[in-house]
This record gives C-alpha cells, sequence and structure tokens, in this order.
C-alpha cells in the first residue's frame, strides 16, 4: 500500500483539492463533506455542482477519468457522481469492509462518548447504502462494544427504559463519567499516599498510622534477620588437616586454640560470615596462644621397663596415660575417655597413632596440668610420620624462647626437623628420666651439631 492521497482546503470559499496518492472510503468521504460545504457557500445549482469542483483532483488517475467523460459530467447530477467515484476509487468490497468495521469497534479504555462519536462516523461513510445503520442498529452497535463494567452498570441502572437514541446516549455518558470520576479520585489518593515525604521524619497526618505500621513491621523484619543463625558448614578434610596440626578447635575453629571440641568456652561461629579455611590463617608463629595469657602444657615420662603397651596402659591408673612412644618416634591414642574432652584437673591432646603398637618395652608418658601443643604443631609440619609429641616441662622451658623469636616461614622447616632429631637421639639412648632430662637439657643450649 503506497502514500495516502491529501485534501487540502485553504479557506470555505475555496474548492479543495485532492492530491496524487491512494484513496479510501474514509478520505473519500472528507472530499464530499468539503466539496458540499463549498458548494453550499458559493450556492452553486445542482447542474454545475459536479463540473466546478470534479477538476481539483489532481491525481493521474482521476485526471485521465475525467478527460474521458467530460461530455457526461455536464449531464450527472451529485449523488450519480458519488456513486461513479466509490466505483472508481474504492475496491468492490468497500461496503462489507466498512460495515464490519464498525460491528468490530470496541470502547477499551476510552471514555464512552469518544467511542460513540467514532462509531457514528465510521457508520456515516455508508450513507446511501443497505449497510447504512438506523439508530436502532446502531445503539445495538455502540452497546456491543462498551466496556464490561460500564455494560453492568448499565444494566443495574436500568438504561434500556430510555427509548430515544440521544436520550440513551446522555445517561450512558453520565454513568461513565461518574465511573471514571471514582477511579480518578482512588488513583489520585494512592497517587498521594505512594508520594514519598521531602522533609527526613515528616509524614502526613492520614499516614500516621500507617507509618507506624510500617515501622514496626520492618523493625520486627530487621530484628528477625538479625536474629537468624546461618549455621557453619561442615568441615572439609583439608580443613580439619590444618586444625589438628596446628592445635586448632573444631568447634570455634580457632588456631593454637588450647581447647579441644564440646568444651570450647567460645560461642559459635555464625555461618554466614564464615570462610574457609587456608594456610594463611594460620597464625604467624605458635607463640600467640601464650600471648593471649595461656600456659603450655606438659607432660611427665616414667619409665615402662620391660612391660608392653598393653600392661603400661594400665599402670598407675591413677595417672591419665597420654601415649605410648615407640623407638620409631610413632605414636599411638591410648583412650581413657572421651576423646573430645579433657578433665578438670588432668588434661591430654587428642593423639592420632601412625604406626602400629609393637608389644615391646616403651617408655610411657604421663599427663600433667599443661601441654605443650605449639610444639607438637612445629614437629607434625616438619615430620607428617610423627603426629603428636608432648615433651617434658624442663624441654618445654628451654623451647619456649626459641619460639618465640617468630622465624621466617622457609627457617620454621629446618629448626623442626632440628627438634626431631634431638627427640629421636634422647629416646634412643633413654634408659632412665634422668637420662633423658639430661638430653633434653643439653639440647637447649643450641641445635646438635652433625
Amino acid at each position: 500500500m503506497g502514500v495516502c492521497a491529501k485534501i487540502e482546503q485553504s479557506a470555505p470559499n475555496h474548492p479543495p483539492t485532492m492530491g496524487e496518492g491512494d484513496i479510501d472510503t474514509a478520505l473519500l468521504w472528507d472530499w464530499f463533506i468539503k466539496s458540499e460545504n463549498f458548494l453550499r457557500h458559493k450556492n452553486t445549482m445542482a447542474q454545475d455542482m459536479v463540473k466546478t469542483v470534479a477538476y481539483g483532483m489532481t491525481s493521474v488517475y482521476a485526471i485521465c477519468w475525467l478527460a474521458a467523460n467530460g461530455p457526461l459530467l455536464l449531464e450527472m447530477d451529485w449523488d450519480t457522481n458519488k456513486e461513479q467515484m466509490h466505483v472508481l476509487f474504492l475496491p468492490t468490497d468497500w461496503e462489507y469492509t466498512a460495515r464490519m468495521a464498525v460491528l468490530r469497534l470496541k470502547q477499551g479504555s476510552r471514555p464512552f462518548m469518544d467511542f460513540a462519536l467514532d462509531t457514528m462516523a465510521r457508520n456515516n461513510l455508508l450513507a446511501s447504502t443497505v449497510s447504512f445503520m438506523n439508530n436502532d442498529f446502531l445503539r445495538d452497535a455502540i452497546e456491543a462494544g462498551m466496556d464490561p463494567e460500564l455494560a453492568q452498570e448499565c444494566h443495574r441502572e436500568n438504561t434500556n427504559r430510555l427509548t430515544k437514541f440521544r436520550a440513551w446516549l446522555d445517561e450512558v455518558k453520565r454513568l461513565d463519567e461518574r465511573r471514571r470520576q471514582r477511579f480518578n479520585k482512588i488513583a489520585k489518593e494512592f497517587a498521594r499516599l505512594s508520594i514519598r515525604t521531602t522533609v527526613p521524619g515528616r509524614v502526613p497526618p492520614k499516614m500516621a498510622a500507617f507509618a507506624k505500621l510500617t515501622a514496626s513491621s520492618s523493625s520486627s523484619s530487621s530484628s528477625t534477620t538479625q536474629s537468624m543463625f546461618v549455621p557453619i558448614p561442615k568441615l572439609t578434610d583439608a580443613e580439619r588437616c590444618l586444625l589438628q596440626e596446628n592445635g586448632g578447635c573444631y568447634k570455634c575453629r580457632r588456631f593454637f586454640a588450647g581447647h579441644i571440641g564440646p568444651r570450647c568456652p567460645n560461642p559459635p561461629i555464625d555461618g554466614a560470615s564464615y570462610k574457609t579455611l587456608t594456610t594463611a590463617d594460620v597464625p604467624a608463629h605458635p607463640a600467640s596462644y601464650l600471648a593471649r595469657g595461656n600456659t603450655a602444657r606438659v607432660a611427665t615420662i616414667v619409665e615402662g621397663g620391660s612391660a608392653t603397651v598393653e600392661e603400661l596402659i594400665n599402670f598407675e591408673s591413677s595417672v591419665e596415660t597420654v601415649a605410648a612412644v615407640l623407638p620409631n618416634i610413632a605414636s599411638a591414642v591410648v583412650e581413657t575417655g572421651s576423646p573430645d574432652y579433657s578433665d578438670d584437673d588432668t588434661s591430654y591432646d587428642l593423639l592420632h597413632a601412625s604406626a602400629s603398637v609393637a608389644s615391646r618395652p616403651v617408655p610411657l608418658w604421663k599427663t600433667g596440668h599443661t601441654r605443650a601443643s605449639e610444639v607438637c604443631a612445629a614437629q607434625r609440619r616438619a615430620h607428617p610420620a610423627i603426629r603428636d609429641v608432648l615433651l617434658g616441662e624442663e624441654m618445654t622451658a628451654c623451647l619456649r624462647p626459641r619460639l618465640n623469636a617468630h622465624p621466617s616461614r622457609g627457617q620454621r622447616g629446618s629448626r623442626s626437623s632440628n627438634i626431631i632429631a634431638a627427640l629421636k637421639e634422647c629416646i634412643e639412648d633413654l634408659n632412665t628420666i634422668e637420662t633423658f632430662e639430661a638430653q633434653l637439657k643439653g639440647y637447649s643450649s643450641g641445635p646438635p651439631t652433625p
């Protein structure tokens, strides 16, 4: 479809002109209306109407038609000219198309009167045809296309009692305007309540109760949000090994904590802010444990003689047994109760076996009131085969100044290796407690020379 033709008329006393382009039913009807107004303004005689305005059409198709039918135009009246132009410029089914366009019209969101005038204007395109609707048929078409809510309101108001078409239109228009005023009032009130106040803390009078309700609900929701506790995720294998190697607690997940498991005095950790433990989270030195006011826990040693490990477990039951140390420096757990708890009087580490306990004479370690967990962690990093070795009080006192020296990351492994070498020499030459203590005291003067 091309460009639609355009009708121009500079003044009512000037004839209209139709330019080049497509012509539809509405455009042709507009041409007839403007031409009739001009002819009426000029008081043109009936036999002169066609030739007065016909040559105002400047399209090529119209000019050719006028040139071929010039003598006929002199004898043609105005109504016959309108019929001939419908045949010339419009498709053969234009009447059916225009009628269906009237019947398919819907009011939608438009005011009722705009919809009614649009329907009547489209019906006027069918003037002088059998499809033209009188007032009764036009009323049915308008009523069928009006808004469903407006139709229900017209039914409640019994508008069908009005038989005259104009009276019925006015009544439906009044009902539609009343309905729209009610909707506009609700929309304005909703918009007013939705506008935020420009002055902080200033609330309109009608909004006071609503503001209080909103504030209370917001505070309750915020407190509920703050009180929600996110469970901490389970320990991964890497985290568990990291805590085990650095004297950590599985509950509070702190390194060198000095406690284990359910006896943890620290509050639960919120899982929302929890981050997976890595080697970067380990403190620079185990002395951070002592910096918090804790004391290192140590153990004492008794000579097992020719007794086996099984016999030594029950030896001097009044003293808690921690571990039996084999000549290959492998520790074994000797569980005397729940492994996650520590007694009030005597405490001990949870030691993990790294080798089978042989049925042979070994020295037996007994718990004291303190623990050297930081030394155990240092030697575990240097030699993974040795899980936990508890040291005597004398050697712990000798090693503490060295541990507080804050070595660099590169020096830590070599220093721990020297500790392990000293422990191996002590246990291999161990005959009595005095010999062991002498070896420990000798190590305090410096690392062994190769």
